[in-house]
Parts: C-alpha cells; sequence; structure tokens
C-alpha cells in the first residue's frame, strides 16, 4: 500500500516487462517487502528499492538474494540504496590494479613455522563473533 504513493503504477507495469531474471526479481522484492512490513525500511526507502529492482539493479538483487536470511540484509541494503548506480548501458569500472604477488617463502620455513592450536580461550564466545562466522559460512562456497 505504501509504493502506491510514491509510484505510478504504469511505472511498475513497464519496469518490471525489462529483462530481469524473474526468480531473481521475485527474492529482491519479497526481501524488500518483508522490510517494509516490518518496519525496517522507511516508505522512500522501500519505494527506492522497488524502483531499483524492478529497474534491473543487479547488484540490489543479487545483494537481497544472497543476504535474505542474514539479519544484516538491512544494513547493506540501505548501503546500496545510497550509491547511485551506473547509468543505463554504461560499462562496468574496471577493477584495481592487483598488486604483483610476492614471492613464497622457503618450504621449509613454512613446515617449520606450522603450529596446531591445542588450547583455547576459557568463557564464551561473543554472540557477534557467531553472528559474523555464521555470516561467512553462508556465502562460503560448497
Amino acid at each position: 500500500p505504501s509504493l502506491c504513493k510514491h509510484m505510478p503504477l504504469p511505472f511498475l507495469f513497464a519496469a518490471a516487462a525489462q529483462a530481469v531474471d524473474p526468480s531473481l526479481l521475485d527474492v529482491g522484492l519479497a526481501q524488500v517487502a518483508a522490510l517494509g512490513q516490518a518496519g525496517r525500511l522507511t516508505p522512500d526507502e522501500e519505494a527506492l528499492a522497488v524502483e531499483r529492482a524492478l529497474g534491473g539493479d543487479a547488484p540490489l538483487l543479487l545483494l537481497a538474494k544472497n543476504f535474505a536470511a542474514l539479519p544484516s540484509l538491512e544494513t547493506h541494503l540501505r548501503a546500496a540504496l545510497q550509491a547511485r548506480p551506473p547509468p543505463a548501458g554504461a560499462p562496468a569500472a574496471p577493477p584495481p590494479p592487483l598488486p604483483p604477488p610476492s614471492p613464497p617463502p622457503p618450504a621449509d620455513d613454512m613446515l617449520f613455522a606450522r603450529r596446531s592450536v591445542v588450547a583455547y580461550r576459557p568463557g564464551p564466545v561473543p554472540a557477534e563473533a557467531v553472528q559474523r562466522a555464521l555470516e561467512a559460512a553462508v556465502l562460503a562456497p560448497n
């Protein structure tokens, strides 16, 4: 209901007709709707996220897909909304050059420097460390 105030329906239908992977669009819009319904996005943020999703903003859609189950989705979505998308048809900026690789250390140095951890710190692991490890595990390749 809040989107009706911000976006005319002809825009919504025209934007939905663009070549966007329907499953990716479905996941992205569902996540935006859930955050909006929970009051975690303002109506303006929700409208902008829907507009960008329907416009085929691939980074925003992939963000919604891959962070859907994580509490950090809201934070990442806000950051993505603040970033201006490149104009349609504009080539992506090339990534910065990688630094030259450093030579590997001698094999015997690696073997003698290797250690196993057999003692752990006392006390519980902080909840935010566990959450961060779980977020990294969700994004790790199979």
